[in-house]
């Protein structure tokens, strides 16, 4: 599972270098733009503090995963997708 999930997250992240979204934008834009559209904005606090001055083509996937070690250190895997991976994914699919 944590490879297809690794391996989604790279084709997103490819998505918005190349075309489904302007990868040049900060993390904490595609944050804004997401809440505009969706109204949703839980857990993304923490990764606002630690991506917002990030553009979305710089964010990779070993930085998710350190990040998620130090902020959730010994948490389960449903944790980290609902507090983690899901949030962050949530932001690239909701460009």
């Amino acid at each position: 599972a944590e490879h297809q999930l690794a391996t989604y997250l790279a084709r997103k992240r490819e998505e918005s270098i190349l075309g489904t979204c302007n990868g040049t934008s900060l993390f904490a834009e595609a944050v804004v733009e997401y809440i505009g559209k969706h109204g949703e904005g839980r857990f993304l606090d923490p990764l606002l503090t630690r991506f917002g001055t990030t553009k979305l083509r710089d964010i990779q996937d070993k930085d998710i995963t350190k990040f998620g070690e130090l902020k959730y250190p010994g948490a389960k895997a449903s944790t980290l997708v609902r507090q983690l991976y899901g949030p962050m994914q949530a932001i690239w699919n909701g460009r």
